[in-house]
């Protein structure tokens, strides 16, 4: 990250990756911003240790994915809008979304407003009633 000039996030894309940290045993689903021509998952994990204050040693970057990869692999109609972008799975046919408590926002703060907003239409659902159905 060092040298990254501000302006060059002016021209990125918006990318989702799950990342963990060994030292702090965590996980979460990280929205970030990444400077075009940049490797999405080199740039986030620099990021990251930054943030988070460790080694890029200790952090697992995985499921890196952009904005155009996330909605067409979306299960959720395309009228969800933005909160597609939070889906990280499925149960019986329905989607399951990223948990507000272990997602980051690395991201402007038009997006960051974008994404907030979305996050807030995250249907909340009772993964107990759902398992005993």
């Amino acid at each position: 990250m060092k040298g990254l000039a501000v302006s060059s996030l002016l021209n990125s894309s918006l990318f989702r990756a799950v990342i963990g940290s060994r030292l702090h045993d965590c996980e979460f689903v990280v929205f970030f911003d990444c400077p075009l021509g940049a490797s999405p998952a080199h740039h986030v994990q620099d990021v990251v240790a930054i943030v988070w204050n460790v080694t890029k040693l200790d952090l697992d970057v995985y499921n890196v994915q952009s904005e155009r990869e996330l909605v067409e692999a979306a299960i959720a109609p395309r009228g969800a809008g933005d909160l597609r972008l939070f889906e990280v799975g499925a149960y019986q046919g329905h989607p399951m979304f990223a948990e507000p408590s272990r997602t980051l926002f690395l991201v402007r703060p038009d997006t960051q407003a974008r994404l907030s907003i979305a996050q807030m239409l995250l249907p909340i659902v009772d993964c107990a009633e759902a398992l005993s159905a």
